[in-house]
């Protein structure tokens, strides 16, 4: 779960979230959920971009690109992500994403 510009200012300070116009290689799919914590909630797009963590590329990752959010923590700028397992349904959705592909070709 990534805060994000689209979130505007109830995921804190604009210049310190992911901003998908900095990034050419990103892509946004049509699942959206919502995420509730002990501290609020999050609505959130399926997306997948390119990311550079410390020395390691990884490209076409999966993750939530918030766009919505009532978590008042936010406003502390303590975190731009939260990091974890992704809810259920986002797996059955890209399997069948995947088997979809292999019977197009």
């Amino acid at each position: 779960v990534i805060l994000s510009t689209d979130c505007a200012s109830s995921c804190g300070d604009v210049s310190l979230l992911y901003n998908k116009e900095s990034s050419t290689t990103v892509e946004e799919g049509t699942l959206v959920s919502e995420q509730v914590y002990g501290s609020g909630s999050t609505k959130s797009l399926e997306c997948w971009d390119d990311f550079d963590v410390g020395f390691r590329k990884i490209s076409r990752q999966v993750f939530w690109k918030v766009f919505q959010a009532d978590m008042s923590l936010l406003q502390d700028n303590a975190f731009q992500a939260i990091v974890g397992l992704g809810p259920p349904q986002s797996s059955v959705v890209i399997a069948e994403r995947a088997v979809a592909e292999v019977q197009r070709r």
